[in-house]
C-alpha cells in the first residue's frame, strides 16, 4: 500500500506536505474550538454585589452628608467623562491622550445640584496608593485635573469619617482655586 500523496515526488517532499496538512488541519480545529469557546463565553460577566468597598461607602455617606446642600456626589466616574482632550492638531497625540484617561476612574465627583456642572473630583487614598504604580498614576491624574482646572481633593482612607471635616477641607480647596 502506497501512502505517498504524490508518488512521483520524493519522500521528503511527501513528508513535508503531510506535515503541512497536519498543521493546517490542527489549526482549523483550534480555530473552530476557539470560536466555540468564544461563543460559549461571549458574555463571561457576573454581578459585583457592592458598588463601593466598605471604606468607600462610609466615606461616600460622610461626603454626601457634608456637601448635600450644595452638591450631588457621584461615585466612580470615568475620568474621560470629566476631562476632554484638547485639539492639538495631531490625531495620534489626541488619541494617545484620550487613551491615558479612558480606563481610569475617579472615586467621587461633586456636581452642582442645579445645573450638574462639575465642581471637583475627590479621591480616597487607601494603602494601595503607596505602591509605585499608584504613585505614578496619582501624579498623572493630579496633573491632568490641574491642567483642566478641575480641583482634585484627596483624603486618606480611615475607619471613620467626619462629615464636618470633609466639608471644611472641600470648601477650603474650592476657595483656593
Amino acid at each position: 500500500m502506497n501512502l505517498l500523496i504524490f508518488p512521483q515526488a520524493s519522500l521528503a517532499l511527501n513528508i513535508g506536505i503531510m506535515l503541512f496538512l497536519l498543521v493546517l488541519v490542527s489549526g482549523a480545529i483550534l480555530l473552530l474550538k476557539q470560536g466555540f469557546l468564544l461563543k460559549k463565553y461571549e458574555y463571561p460577566y457576573k454581578k459585583i454585589n457592592f458598588a463601593l468597598t466598605p471604606s468607600e461607602k462610609n466615606f461616600f455617606l460622610a461626603l454626601e452628608d457634608g456637601v448635600r446642600k450644595e452638591f450631588r456626589v457621584w461615585p466612580k466616574i470615568r475620568i474621560a467623562d470629566l476631562l476632554a482632550v484638547d485639539k492639538v492638531g495631531c490625531k495620534s497625540a489626541e488619541w494617545t491622550a484620550f487613551n491615558r484617561i479612558a480606563a481610569k476612574h475617579i472615586d467621587f465627583v461633586l456636581v452642582d445640584k442645579k445645573n450638574m456642572k462639575i465642581i471637583a473630583g475627590v479621591e480616597l487614598d487607601d494603602r494601595s496608593h503607596n505602591r509605585e504604580d499608584r504613585i505614578q498614576r496619582d501624579k498623572f491624574v493630579d496633573k491632568a485635573f490641574h491642567v483642566a482646572k478641575v480641583p482634585l481633593i484627596r483624603f486618606r482612607s480611615a475607619k471613620f469619617y467626619d462629615s464636618g471635616h470633609i466639608r471644611g477641607k472641600i470648601f477650603e480647596a474650592l476657595t483656593d482655586d
